[in-house]
């Protein structure tokens, strides 16, 4: 089985990858929706680029 349980995205500070290719990527390798996790600094919101739009994506 194929999993990530750590990937930031784009909202993060420390990570270019967006939230949409994080999500078209997983498909491609075949997970499914137990497969990914998010690990974007959140809740706290510190390092998080623009928190409301993170909330509205996820």
């Amino acid at each position: 089985m194929l999993a990530d349980y750590h990937v930031h995205t784009a909202f993060s500070d420390d990570s270019v990858y967006p939230l949409e290719e994080v999500i078209r990527d997983a498909i491609r390798m075949g997970m499914d929706e137990n497969s990914l996790r998010g690990a974007d600094h959140y809740p706290d919101r510190d390092g998080v680029r623009d928190a409301d739009a993170y909330d509205l994506q996820i």
